[in-house]
């Protein structure tokens, strides 16, 4: 009884503190994209751009700055990329100036 009960104890504890289950696990995979888009004011095609980014999977969040046309990208690695998050944005006809920053 007393082993099964020390059992118990050890999986609890690994359960409550393996990183799979707590609220924050996400956070350390995530990674950043920052984009400057040249063909237009990203301001007036924010809409636009929320869209786009909601249509890909594993967009976690994103900032628009207008007054420097960039759009910032958290994304989850393992649903997403970089490079597919440029890529959607040019297929709908955004001129994407320069290369993309990518950040933890």
């Amino acid at each position: 009884m007393k082993y099964k009960y020390m059992t118990l104890c050890v999986l609890f504890i690994w359960f409550v503190a393996s990183p799979a289950f707590t609220p924050f696990a996400g956070a350390a995979g995530e990674k950043k994209v920052t984009v400057t888009i040249l063909s237009c004011s990203a301001m007036s095609a924010a809409p636009e751009i929320r869209g786009i980014l909601r249509g890909i999977d594993g967009v976690l969040k994103h900032r628009i700055d207008s007054q420097m046309s960039e759009v910032t990208v958290t994304f989850d690695p393992g649903k997403t990329s970089a490079h597919d998050i440029v890529e959607a944005l040019e297929n709908e006809g955004f001129d994407i100036h320069g290369s993309p920053t990518v950040s933890d």
